[in-house]
């Protein structure tokens, strides 16, 4: 994301090329940061027009992102102040991150025991593909 300090580096960007919408993009990588404890709370977010403006992309697909992160408790809304990373956004974020984690590891279990696999099976998938992953896994 965009500070207004141009020297720095920004916290999030999209992928116009991307398979997965430009809100959702930015959805997720605002939650990725606050998750991370780079946005604490009460951390002011640009406003819809300025990153809108650092993305080259629609206001309305920033406010749209915003609105779901508020819906979701990350971030709330100040009158004529903007958007703030709200308290207890982090705990929500690892909490939501948990929840998508346990939905897959559950998705990965079904499809290995409906595949017929035993459960020393899977283990050993797991940790073959843990193995193989050369980024350590981030």
């Amino acid at each position: 994301m965009s500070t207004r300090d141009p020297a720095s580096a920004p916290l999030l960007t999209v992928d116009l090329e991307s398979g997965t919408p430009i809100y959702r993009q930015i959805i997720q990588g605002i939650r990725r940061q606050v998750a991370a404890g780079r946005l604490p709370p009460r951390t002011p977010l640009p406003s819809v027009r300025q990153l809108a403006a650092d993305l080259d992309i629609n206001p309305n697909t920033v406010s749209k992102s915003y609105l779901l992160l508020e819906r979701d408790g990350l971030v709330a809304a100040r009158r004529r102040k903007g958007y703030y990373v709200a308290e207890g956004a982090r705990e929500r974020a690892l909490a939501g991150d948990r929840a998508r984690l346990d939905d897959v590891v559950n998705d990965f279990l079904v499809a290995g025991r409906e595949l017929g696999l035993a459960d020393a099976s899977l283990l050993q998938a797991l940790a073959d593909r843990l193995d193989g992953d050369e980024d350590g896994g981030s």
